[in-house]
């Protein structure tokens, strides 16, 4: 593509949206003197589209081909002007998400420009890098079980220990009540970020229910557990072999529209996700949907948490409108069902903002982390955790704005609450003092960056395997603090 006066076409398949964002940063690189024209055609009609084509020169990147591919109002027409737009000097770089329903449509819809392609290239992202902050998605709401604060739940671990060894003593007869223990303890464990220890107890739970050969349904649940915490630690890999397991036995013991395998199909979703094969969680997602649509009332919880999950790979993908889409749906059903102040719909507005976020209306964003927030702030106690997230979400769209002391401040708000109530090694922890590293960063102390990073760093390490991609995100945006600090300071 080193010639500006020839025309290329070239597809780019993409299992994550953050491929889009590298490429076109490299383009701009590559010829910062070239002109480049980002374009999502699920904003556009077709008369604008081809206007855009037919009278600009340069790079014309279309984030979101498989718009095209699969309207008719956009495709017929894009066909017939092949020969017009392929005598134009630009580079028409096309963006298609991974699966094959996306190449197919292709073929089958676009013949004419697919025939003159230059090139199809496929580009991987393990995971979307976190060298800048995020709003959080899918947040994780902290139980009151043993309490809110790290304090309280390591009291009430220490007293369920205590309990555990005493019904031991006579453990067939007290088996029900030992297999709630252990759950606790593994839920409890979880909450305070220690995923090692909760992992454990989960294993020993598994133990507990096959040593007195429990129910195949009763011993799904600990398995369950034991898949939760390995994906916590980053094992995306033996999460979703251990998912898998359980949908084995539940395939093998409950009727094929039962609501706890489109559950479990939810989870293995989110293992997807995590590993970047977005087709597939989809594909899991709306097998859950679909056995929900069948066997629930329409205005179930359930399926407002499908939708969801559900709009989530969606932005993940770049689909931001159908991300949309999605969470509307979750929230029809959540507004009708749920008080007008329950924490699922604060969880929900943070969600649709960081798509806003992502489509950068940042204004929009800001107003649905404020109604989160305002959610949040009259159900839950001050230093509630998930305060801390919304006042992170906040800080996000602050700094998106360019309000980088505004940033600077919700950031710290939402460390002072996870420094008072977390445990002192909690992942959440490490995330604030990476965020406020970067706000620090972007206001030129890059003293005070490495100070933060180093901080958060130093937590990823004990919380979190060796190989865990978080901790080589940290290391990677600390050697350049530390690079762009020896520049400033030969």
């Amino acid at each position: 593509m080193r010639h500006a006066d020839v025309f290329r076409f070239v597809i780019i398949e993409y299992n994550y949206y953050s491929v889009v964002k590298k490429i076109t940063a490299f383009l701009h690189h590559l010829d910062p003197d070239r002109p480049l024209m980002s374009i999502r055609a699920e904003k556009e009609d077709y008369f604008s589209l081809v206007e855009k084509l037919t009278n600009n020169i340069g790079f014309i990147l279309i984030e979101d081909f498989q718009h095209i591919a699969t309207l008719p109002e956009l495709f017929a027409g894009f066909n017939q002007r092949r020969d017009q737009i392929s005598q134009r000097p630009i580079q028409f770089i096309c963006f298609l998400p991974a699966g094959e329903q996306n190449i197919r449509a292709c073929k089958d819809n676009l013949r004419d420009f697919w025939s003159i392609r230059d090139l199809m290239l496929k580009f991987e992202d393990y995971a979307p890098e976190q060298t800048e902050q995020t709003s959080t998605l899918l947040q994780t709401s902290i139980s009151n079980l043993g309490g809110l604060d790290a304090k309280s739940k390591k009291n009430e671990l220490k007293r369920l220990r205590a309990r555990i060894k005493v019904l031991e003593k006579d453990a067939s007869a007290n088996i029900e009540l030992l297999s709630d223990l252990f759950s606790q303890i593994t839920q409890i464990s979880e909450e305070l970020g220690e995923y090692q220890n909760a992992l454990k107890w989960a294993e020993l739970w598994v133990t507990l229910l096959r040593k007195y050969n429990r129910p195949e349904l009763e011993l799904v649940k600990a398995i369950g557990a034991k898949a939760d915490n390995y994906f916590l630690l980053g094992d995306y890999d033996k999460a979703l072999e251990i998912h898998n397991r359980s949908l084995e036995i539940l395939e093998r013991t409950l009727p094929a529209h039962h609501p706890d395998l489109a559950r479990l199909y939810n989870k293995i979703a989110e293992v997807y996700d995590a590993l970047g094969q977005y087709g597939k969680s989809l594909e899991y997602n709306q097998n859950a949907l679909a056995i929900q649509k069948k066997v629930l009332p329409a205005e179930h919880p359930d399926l407002a948490s499908s939708y969801n999950y559900i709009a989530v790979t969606f932005s993940h993908l770049g689909q931001l409108q159908k991300a949309l889409e999605y969470f509307q749906k979750s929230l029809a059903i959540r507004e009708k069902v749920l008080p007008a102040k329950h924490p699922d719909l604060a969880n929900l507005y943070n969600n649709i903002a960081a798509v806003y976020n992502n489509l950068e209306e940042y204004q929009k964003a800001l107003e649905f982390h404020l109604i989160a927030l305002e959610i949040g702030g009259k159900l839950l106690p001050a230093d509630h955790p998930n305060l801390a997230t919304s006042y992170n979400n906040i800080a996000t769209t602050y700094a998106d704005l360019g309000a980088l002391q505004k940033a600077l401040e919700y950031n710290q708000k939402a460390l002072a609450i996870r420094e008072k109530v977390l445990s002192a090694y909690h992942p959440d922890l490490a995330t604030s003092y990476n965020n406020i590293a970067w706000v620090y960063n972007n206001l030129g102390n890059l003293e005070k960056a490495l100070d933060y990073m180093r901080q958060g760093l130093l937590i990823l390490e004990k919380a979190l395997p060796a190989a865990h991609p978080n901790i080589a995100s940290a290391k990677k945006s600390l050697a350049l603090f530390e690079k762009k600090l020896q520049e400033k300071n030969p």
